[in-house]
């Protein structure tokens, strides 16, 4: 049998190429064996998964309390001029960050002096006058939502105690427990997630072109 160099080279390429697809070279540091090698099988480790996306949560986004006194007159729910320019200003603010805006929560209170019942309804009153003037700033109706809670949440609690014969110092007071306080609730703005509220919705129609104007015939006189 005659050895053929050529051959025997092409064959030892071709096991050296389907080795190297299954198996890695690791040198030795043998100094007494030269050029020598062993082969260890490669070990194929699992592709780790990503995290699943966070959903983000609605949160209190902003927040007005405003003082009833400069909102309204003594007992009354009708807003004043100055009440008036102070939930528009307001409403525009909301209005300009609709597309993040879940629900705007609108909340009377009132001071604990008086029959319960009737504060109670003052506040819920109050809450839906700031509400109407909110929807005339541009917030849409169906986000928001009124409450009256009377005299709960007090912001100041022991006024009757501290001015039990001082009318003036215990209207001073109970100043902070009258108000109406606007949450407004929705989304942080996340870069490329899309809205949900259509803020085009208080956008007035195009005006009609010519050609779309029907032309109404009127019968002549007979």
């Amino acid at each position: 049998m005659i050895f053929k160099p050529q051959k025997a080279l092409v064959a030892l390429s071709a096991l050296a190429v389907l080795g190297g697809c299954q198996y890695s070279r690791i040198e030795t540091f043998d100094k007494s064996v030269p050029h020598g090698w062993e082969y260890v099988a490669i070990k194929n480790t699992p592709k780790t998964q990503a995290a699943p996306p966070v959903t983000p949560q609605a949160q209190e986004l902003k927040k007005y309390t405003l003082d009833a006194q400069s909102l309204f007159a003594i007992g009354k729910s009708d807003l004043s001029v100055k009440g008036q320019a102070q939930v528009q200003t307001a409403g525009g603010e909301i209005s300009n960050d609709l597309p993040n805006i879940r629900q705007v929560n609108v909340i009377g209170y009132t001071d604990p002096v008086g029959n319960d019942s009737d504060n109670q309804a003052l506040s819920l009153e109050r809450a839906q006058s700031v509400a109407a003037m909110l929807q005339k700033s541009g917030v849409p109706a169906d986000i928001i939502r009124t409450e009256g809670r009377g005299s709960q949440d007090l912001v100041v609690s022991d006024c009757a105690l501290r001015f039990k014969r001082d009318k003036t110092g215990l209207d001073a007071c109970n100043m902070p427990n009258r108000r109406v306080v606007i949450s407004v609730i929705g989304m942080q703005p996340q870069p490329g997630v899309p809205t949900y509220i259509n803020s085009h919705r208080n956008e007035k129609a195009a005006p009609q072109l010519p050609s779309q104007i029907k032309e109404e015939v009127i019968p002549a006189a007979q």
